[in-house]
């Protein structure tokens, strides 16, 4: 099983997850505009970001059916990067003067 991101026409990026020989969407919550699925893990949570309307990046866990945003608080954007077999998150953030950190959740 893998996850990743294709591009459409317009360049926007849409994650979706590989398996058995399967592509399957992985849209991002309702309202997200693109997304990246960039983690999974072998219970098949999946990790990654999204953009909203506004333009404005999150990061999300996929369980089942059900999403869960990831923000980092004072944050000017937010990514999932990976997700390990105890659901412990890899996030990376941008704070108001635009340089970034990493943190595991």
């Amino acid at each position: 099983v893998i996850v990743g991101a294709y591009f459409d026409t317009a360049d926007n990026p849409h994650g979706f997850q590989y398996a058995a020989g399967k592509v399957k969407d992985i849209p991002g919550p309702a309202g997200a505009t693109s997304s990246e699925a960039t983690g999974i893990n072998d219970a098949g949570q999946i990790a990654g970001e999204f953009a909203d309307s506004a333009g404005n990046n999150h990061g999300f866990v996929l369980k089942g059916t059900t999403y869960t945003t990831l923000d980092v608080p004072s944050a000017i954007a937010t990514f999932a990067w990976g997700i390990n077999n105890a659901g412990l998150v890899t996030v990376q953030w941008y704070g108001r003067a635009g340089l970034p950190a990493i943190l595991s959740l």
